[in-house]
């Protein structure tokens, strides 16, 4: 991978189902070297998220389950979790994970934001790792161009510079044979 290893991409499962938090947790400690951190509400994510500092090479994934209930009638739905993500940062990547998923409620979590919405299942696991996957790879290529775009730059300098050195000597050759 270009530039990035497993060990760059933060994985933070927030589900209130303890069970499909262990779940998926094992499955991501047992298959990748992904750093992963489960919680049980969006407002422990959010606190954490917070008052905790980020590496800028870090890839940052959120799996944000979008019926978040907890015994607090006050706890965030995973809407409004999602547009708390996206007000602290833009490149906080979110999938949404949910037992029913409307092409409504999709639309609705990619205007805000969200990269995709999966329903949970069988296939859930496959289908977060593909998207992880096509994450990493679009953040790779984001990363080629900008180092493409500084190489063509230098390459242009260094290639203006020559150019003006030429020019110059020509000049001098020039006034030394009149």
């Amino acid at each position: 991978m270009f530039g990035f290893k497993e060990t760059d991409v933060n994985i933070y499962l927030v589900d209130d189902d303890v069970l499909l938090l262990k779940i998926l947790d094992n499955k991501f400690k047992k298959t990748t070297q992904y750093n992963v951190l489960p919680f049980r509400s969006g407002e422990d994510f959010l606190h954490y998220y917070i008052s905790n500092q980020v590496k800028k090479n870090q890839i940052q994934i959120v799996i944000l389950d979008y019926n978040l209930s907890t015994s607090d009638n006050n706890s965030k739905d995973g809407l409004e979790i999602l547009k708390y993500i996206k007000e602290i940062s833009q490149d906080v990547h979110v999938i949404i994970l949910s037992g029913f998923v409307s092409q409504a409620v999709s639309d609705k979590m990619k205007k805000l934001g969200a990269e995709v919405c999966i329903k949970k299942n069988e296939n859930s696991y496959i289908r977060i790792q593909n998207t992880i996957k096509w994450i990493i790879s679009e953040r790779v290529i984001k990363e080629k161009k900008k180092q493409s775009r500084l190489t063509l730059a230098i390459f242009l300098t260094v290639l203006f510079i020559i150019v003006i050195i030429g020019v110059l000597n020509f000049l001098k050759i020039l006034s030394f044979s009149s």
